[in-house]
């Protein structure tokens, strides 16, 4: 399975979505809310992002 683009299926989306969170989460030292993960998920919807990207998108939010 590429780790680029999103995923064909709703379960491997969600798979590679929670695994880039717990990544997140630990690069940035701490978890993520329900309204972080939610605000990152509404900001990456239909963008085709991949399991790097989420986490891209998910430092740029969340690494202060």
């Amino acid at each position: 399975m590429s780790s680029e683009g999103t995923p064909k299926g709703n379960r491997a989306q969600n798979k590679q979505f929670t695994d880039a969170i717990r990544e997140i989460e630990k690069l940035i030292g701490r978890k993520l809310s329900k309204r972080e993960v939610r605000r990152l998920h509404d900001a990456i919807s239909g963008q085709d992002y991949g399991y790097h990207g989420i986490i891209e998108e998910g430092l740029k939010e969340f690494d202060n």
